[in-house]
């Protein structure tokens, strides 16, 4: 992208760093709570922390990302199709609250 494609309205640019840094620990985490999945300590103090962390770090982002970033993403884009000014709706299920269980973090029977 080029800071005139990320130009909002009033002409500055949308400098998009720290989301991308933002999204790489995201992917850094979850890679490391499925590696404590593989080998069965998902429920270990440390790794349930971990997790805690993860899910209130990623509202904490997601609420950022609504209050500073898509406001601006969406007058950047007026006129430009539609799906280029909203956040992913399976983001929206996420931040609902509705977090799923995923067969990691269930309790071996």
């Amino acid at each position: 992208m080029t800071t005139k494609d990320t130009a909002d309205r009033t002409g500055e640019a949308i400098d998009f760093t720290m989301m991308y840094v933002t999204h790489d620990a995201f992917r850094r985490d979850l890679g490391r709570l499925s590696a404590a999945s593989a080998a069965g300590t998902a429920h270990a103090p440390g790794v349930r922390a971990g997790w805690e962390n993860f899910k209130a770090q990623l509202l904490l982002h997601h609420s950022v990302e609504d209050t500073h970033l898509w406001p601006r993403v969406r007058r950047a884009a007026a006129g430009r199709p539609a799906g280029l000014a909203s956040p992913p709706t399976r983001r929206r299920r996420c931040t609902s609250g509705c977090w799923p269980s995923p067969r990691w973090r269930r309790r071996p029977r």
